[in-house]
């Protein structure tokens, strides 16, 4: 999920909604915690072969979608930018499906939609989020056995003004590309970075923002791929960090929870990955 980013500076968190097996996760706005918090495991596909169906929706025409936009390429695209970083291969079929599964139970197919059905639209009682994403995996191994993407089939403004996305940078308009980008990466069970300029970042800017487009996001950053190298590999130089992280309390040591830690390269100061500790400090 992406919230609006007018400053370019707003940070949200990941949190996941827990429900009977197979469990699914979904990016919250912040303000909306899952008790007990996220669950301390690695969730991730078991095989880098993934089916993704595109529903119909996104071949017809839509409120939601500039027209003459290249909504099927701006997909693949997506998808692609992952797949260079990982070798994950995406096979990409075309459904009839409209609707995401219910969050208590999958029906199989993992399945981007942006159809205007009661349950996409329910998604989105805040109409100035851009597209949910819902995860479903085992809660004793973490493997992910679905994914759905659902783009707002009625994006507006915290004003209420109605807004499209497009594929070719058009001011007033949130590039498509880089919100599929970006769910694509909660798909691949991914969290929100708190690197300004990641592809996984919480908020996302309308193009024409300051005057230039918002198509950054297409491109992963350094970050983003070290993020998703460290669930499926694919890349040199690749390694881990681990540890807990404790905090000095009236002389007592407690788990240090939600604290930032990033790594620079020495060389340029460019932060390559980062993370946030657990509720017990660990990373």
């Amino acid at each position: 999920m992406r919230r609006p980013n007018p400053i370019l500076a707003l940070l949200a968190i990941l949190v996941f909604v827990v429900s009977s097996l197979p469990s699914s996760f979904e990016p919250l706005s912040e303000a909306l915690e899952a008790p007990g918090g996220a669950p301390e495991r690695t969730v991730k596909w078991p095989s880098k072969t993934i089916q993704v169906s595109l529903s119909t929706s996104l071949t017809y025409s839509s409120p939601a979608i500039k027209p003459q936009s290249d909504v099927l390429g701006a997909v693949h695209r997506a998808l692609a930018a992952w797949s260079r970083v990982t070798n994950i291969r995406f096979i990409e079929v075309l459904s009839s499906l409209q609707s995401i599964s219910p969050v208590a139970k999958g029906d199989g197919v993992s399945l981007i939609t942006i159809a205007p059905t009661s349950d996409n639209v329910g998604l989105f009682a805040e109409g100035d989020t851009t597209a949910r994403t819902r995860v479903f995996y085992d809660q004793d191994t973490g493997e992910i056995s679905e994914a759905d993407i659902v783009l707002n089939p009625y994006p507006y403004s915290s004003s209420g003004a109605a807004l499209q996305f497009s594929t070719d940078g058009s001011p007033g308009t949130y590039d498509l590309e880089s919100t599929l980008a970006h769910e694509i990466g909660h798909f691949l069970g991914l969290e929100h970075s708190h690197v300004i300029g990641a592809t996984m970042q919480a908020t996302q800017a309308l193009n024409g923002t300051y005057g230039f487009p918002a198509t950054t996001e297409r491109t992963l950053s350094e970050t983003d791929q070290a993020a998703v190298r460290s669930l499926y590999g694919g890349g040199e130089k690749t390694g881990s960090l681990e540890g807990r992280i404790l905090d000095n309390v009236d002389g007592n040591l407690k788990p240090a929870n939600a604290a930032h830690v990033w790594i620079e390269d020495v060389e340029t100061g460019r932060v390559v990955a980062s993370s946030l500790t657990a509720s017990s400090g660990k990373l």
